[in-house]
């Protein structure tokens, strides 16, 4: 339990990955061929209490293939290959020396794997002539036409930003074949399925180009008040004279009130004064 939490731990701390590269323009990759294989003629004869078997005719190829693919847009890529390979089965016993591939596609491609499908053109060189079981003539004969196709898949490992390690291999549908031979039985017209498999490099010849950086955000800027205009005689307000003031009537002044009785007894003035003896 400890192990699991200090990786997690770990993995906690470290920085995010960065994102992948982006796809090249342009690769270069190549390596060694296997295939196609064409099965031949076959047969047995028991002598002298002892079985042989002899198998003839048949063709499988080993040799090297180079392409070139070009980006066209987003993962989409065009590709065309070349490659020669040789019959590992020698004559007189097998069929044809080798044959060349020329072939072309279109094919998804990611940093890691990819998928494809291409059109081949593969003519053969050499006699296509070979000596059947337990004959001692080129007496058979198998004659290959010339167009065939592929469907293919591989995986890939970059070793540096620009060279990868790539696996792949692929079901090939043709060419057409046509047999004959001394047994009837063993003539044969048949459309060829067999396989091809490549182990090889690519390399990058022209990378991708680095996506434009984000444009930062825009931020607001104090807008300055506008200058109040100048002043000018139009623009002056009128000035008007005031208003003349209302006329204040005089207030005429309230009577005195009676005085007061002397405190001292004297003669009073006015209303309250005393009634004689």
């Amino acid at each position: 339990m400890l192990p699991w939490i200090f990786a997690l731990a770990a993995a906690a701390g470290s920085p995010a990955p960065e994102g992948p590269p982006p796809r090249p323009r342009l690769v270069i990759a190549g390596g060694a061929l296997f295939g196609p294989h064409a099965p031949g003629e076959s047969t047995c004869q028991v002598r002298q209490g002892v079985q042989r078997c002899e198998h003839t005719g048949n063709f499988l190829g080993v040799g090297a293939n180079l392409e070139l693919r070009a980006r066209i847009v987003g993962p989409l890529y065009f590709h065309g290959r070349a490659a020669v390979v040789g019959n590992v089965r020698q004559r007189p016993y097998g069929v044809h020396r080798g044959l060349v591939d020329v072939g072309g596609g279109l094919g998804v491609y990611s940093r890691l794997a990819f998928i494809r499908v291409e059109y081949m053109f593969v003519p053969t060189f050499g006699p296509n002539t070979y000596l059947p079981p337990f004959y001692d003539k080129q007496s058979g004969r198998d004659v290959w036409g010339r167009s065939a196709g592929m469907v293919s898949g591989g995986v890939r490992k970059y070793f540096t930003p620009r060279l990868a390690g790539e696996l792949w291999g692929g079901l090939v549908i043709g060419p057409h074949s046509k047999r004959t031979t001394l047994q009837e039985d063993a003539g044969i017209d048949r459309i060829l399925v067999t396989f091809l498999a490549s182990v090889g490099i690519s390399f990058d010849l022209i990378p991708g180009r680095e996506p434009p950086p984000p444009r930062p955000a825009p931020t607001a800027t104090p807008v300055a008040p506008a200058p109040a205009p100048a002043p000018t005689p139009e623009s002056a307000p009128a000035v008007t004279a005031p208003a003349p003031a209302a006329p204040v009537e005089p207030v005429e002044p309230a009577p005195a009130e009676a005085a007061q009785p002397s405190p001292a007894g004297g003669p009073a003035i006015g209303p309250w004064q005393p009634a004689p003896q």
